[in-house]
């Protein structure tokens, strides 16, 4: 742990999103082109109702979200795009709208190069697009990790054929930032709110998951992987998942991953979740999140981590301390 990091006003968090023009574009021509996506971009708060607009102010604003950064006391922030990502439709325009996007976070990111750092998109599942984009953005100082979204409709993370794609990231030293898909996962969740509220931490979960029961963490033993909002149902169900899912094809069952490979976001806010979390994953693995601006003011994620039962010396640790090895 860098200790350097994490103490007040040195917080940094690694997960919160902003939208540069091209996505924002590519997100429009997508809701134009598609009435069932534009209905889930509006209920995952994307779009505002009707979907014509673009996205809000808070997605929008470097300015705003600086503002908030400094009120919270965090020096550093790694922004991504919010789901679905910019890999949409055909091959080429997958590869192209990516290209633009992460150029685009990029600019943002050197306006305010000591404040902000990157996590970029890949137009998965195209392999071979993948690890050129990887290898074209990994040169840049402020990109230090990727965003995977969890697809499951139609393919999945833990495929072997994305593997290579896995071994590109470890061998840069990038790490992996596990992001809820945006996905149609059904009519019961079409209501109440459950689309944005409980669909994004079952994807996440499923996404992690397979990851591990698959053995894919294994065979890229040194990949770093972020999974967010406290680890979505894993740690909670983890001795369920043990019993019906045994070690599946992994050398371990759940718990070594949530122990041993795993790191986990903070972006919860619930403290019971919190202490439970800290039971099967340790502090040493917990990192500051907020997901700016979905789930309110980026203070709000700091406060949460200040208000718990954590230790000082923990709570340096995960505002910042365990983070910095990316994002510092």
């Amino acid at each position: 742990m860098d200790t350097e990091w994490g103490v007040r006003g040195r917080a940094i968090d690694c997960h919160s999103h902003l939208v540069p023009p091209a996505y924002g574009n590519t997100i429009l021509e997508e809701a134009e082109r598609n009435p069932a996506f534009r209905q889930l971009a509006v209920r995952n708060r994307l779009l505002p109702d009707g979907g014509a607009a673009g996205p809000a102010s808070a997605l929008v604003s470097v300015d705003l979200r600086l503002a908030e950064m400094d009120e919270a006391g965090v020096a550093v922030s790694a922004i991504s795009v919010p789901p679905p990502g910019p890999a949409l439709g055909p091959k080429a325009r997958a590869v192209s709208s990516t290209a633009a996007t992460n150029d685009g976070l990029i600019a943002l990111a050197e306006q305010h190069p000591a404040r902000l750092r990157v996590l970029a998109s890949l137009p998965l599942p195209h392999v071979d697009a993948t690890l050129e984009e990887i290898d074209r953005i990994a040169a840049h100082t402020l990109v230090r990790g990727v965003v995977l979204m969890t697809v499951g409709a139609e393919w999945t993370l833990d495929e072997a054929r994305l593997e290579p794609v896995y071994a590109c990231l470890a061998e840069h030293r990038m790490v992996a930032a596990l992001h809820p898909a945006l996905e149609d996962v059904g009519r019961a969740f079409g209501d109440f709110g459950l689309t944005a509220s409980v669909a994004p931490v079952v994807s996440s979960s499923l996404g992690a998951l397979r990851l591990a029961l698959s053995g894919m963490l294994d065979r890229v033993s040194d990949l770093d992987v972020i999974v967010p909002h406290l680890g979505g149902l894993m740690p909670y169900l983890t001795q369920r998942i043990i019993d019906l899912s045994g070690r599946a094809q992994a050398s371990f069952t759940i718990e070594h991953y949530l122990a041993d490979r795993f790191y986990l976001d903070t972006c919860s806010f619930h403290p019971p979740a919190l202490e439970c979390a800290l039971q099967t994953t340790p502090v040493s693995r917990m990192l500051l999140g907020s997901d700016a601006p979905f789930r309110g003011a980026v203070a709000r994620a700091v406060e949460d981590v200040r208000k718990s039962a954590l230790t000082p010396f923990d709570q340096i640790a995960v505002l910042g301390g365990n983070a910095a090895r990316w994002f510092a």
